[in-house]
């Protein structure tokens, strides 16, 4: 998890931390959501590799190569 939060801050220069979460008006008990809504960050990093394979996956099909 710690990597999955140090990938996601050096992708978008945010960090996830609880200031950020309680500066955006979350609780100071709540735990911050796990996933930002933007599509790219919905996912955990395994995710986003399997779409990013899958999607050259599909590219490859096309052209042939």
């Amino acid at each position: 998890m710690k990597q999955q939060t140090a990938s996601v801050e050096a992708l978008t220069g945010r960090s996830l931390d609880q200031s950020v979460w309680k500066a955006e008006g979350g609780s100071a008990d709540a735990k911050p959501p796990p996933y930002s809504s933007n599509p790219l960050e919905a996912h955990p990093i395994i995710e986003r590799e399997k779409i990013t394979s899958m999607y050259h996956d599909n590219i490859s099909e096309e052209t042939g190569q």
